[in-house]
């Protein structure tokens, strides 16, 4: 009998070194694939921030704002207060999320304030797209000089930018 039992212990043995490699191999490839390994991820705690992504496109955080890149789709996700200069790709336009809002650049500068119960857009350069999150198909777009706030579901009035601290991103010195 002791023969035959040594025969399937190292059966068993193989199964469960094939089975521990097999759950680490996948374990593995999910973490890549699935924690940002292609992104980048920036708050700015106690000061003002500026950064500059992979695809040339620069952003100015404000103090508290957190900002989350792909590079592989170019999508970022903030909370909080940024000014964007994305790099123009008509291929893989940039795009923004914010919990209430997206945004899709059309060739521009803008400002984005995602505030605790609605989303201020201020378009500096150019055009952007400025969408409901829940309802894509609910959106704005508004060109150079414009702003516009949404709140639940709603758009406010497209209304012209006149804030000093906004006029003065032209010239890319951030009211910061």
């Amino acid at each position: 009998m002791a023969p035959a039992a040594a025969r399937i212990f190292p059966w068993k043995r193989a199964l469960a070194a094939a089975s521990v490699l097999l759950i680490a191999g996948s374990a593995g490839w999910w973490y890549l694939n699935h924690t940002g390994a292609s992104g980048i991820s920036v708050h700015a705690e106690t000061a003002n921030q500026s950064i500059t992504l992979p695809d040339g496109s620069l952003i100015h955080l404000r103090k508290g704002s957190t900002l989350s890149y792909n590079t592989d789709d170019r999508t970022a996700e903030l909370s909080g207060e940024a000014y964007f200069e994305p790099k123009p790709d008509a291929a893989k336009p940039f795009r923004l999320r914010t919990e209430r809002a997206l945004y899709q650049d059309i060739g521009t500068s803008f400002l984005v304030n995602d505030q605790q119960k609605s989303d201020e857009l201020t378009v500096i350069t150019g055009k952007v797209r400025f969408s409901e999150k829940t309802n894509p198909s609910n959106s704005l777009i508004l060109i150079a000089g414009q702003k516009a706030l949404l709140s639940g579901s709603s758009f406010t009035t497209v209304m012209p930018a006149s804030d000093p601290n906004v006029t003065g991103l032209e010239d890319r010195r951030p009211g910061f």
